[in-house]
């Protein structure tokens, strides 16, 4: 079974901001994250659970264009016959290419990004984990919007690649 997540992520940055240009453009900046992402396995609800680091640098001084690439660990806690439970947790690494629109005369930008992510399934508990496959890759798109210079809120959607289970 192949999973895909809307995803909606709050964005804590360093992005300074007066009017409606940013002093590190070339820089780019850093950002704390949280994320969820509800999705159906089976008859299963999972709901992931995500707390990562990320940096986006700029890649030309012209175009305002940039490479995210982050650190992430994820929980997915399932609910399932009024019972919830952990289900596994995983380490994420997702790499964005961002394009960052600037909203003149004021604080925010919208920022719509692709990219590509490994993630590791690091523990899980044993009704799950021992079907599920340790090592994924995926793709995610999804629009990102800046205000002032400390926040980021957005939308993605994303799916894996591979199966994420060992039943066919």
């Amino acid at each position: 079974m192949m999973v895909g997540m809307l995803t909606v992520t709050a964005q804590f940055s360093n992005v300074e901001t007066t009017g409606s240009s940013y002093h590190d453009d070339i820089g780019g900046w850093g950002t704390v994250y949280v994320e969820w992402s509800p999705s159906k396995m089976y008859d299963w609800d999972i709901n992931a659970f995500t707390l990562g680091l990320a940096r986006a640098f700029s890649l030309s001084t012209n175009i305002p264009i940039y490479i995210e690439p982050s650190v992430a660990g994820q929980c997915f806690v399932q609910y399932h016959n009024n019972d919830y439970g952990v289900v596994f947790a995983s380490i994420k690494v997702p790499v964005n290419l961002l394009y960052r629109v600037n909203i003149p005369n004021s604080n925010t930008s919208f920022i719509p990004f692709a990219g590509l992510y490994l993630r590791y399934n690091v523990w899980g508990n044993h009704d799950m984990f021992d079907y599920c496959k340790r090592f994924q890759v995926g793709g995610q798109a999804g629009l990102k919007a800046a205000f002032g210079g400390h926040f980021i809120m957005g939308v993605s959607y994303g799916a894996d690649f591979n199966e994420i289970d060992r039943i066919k």
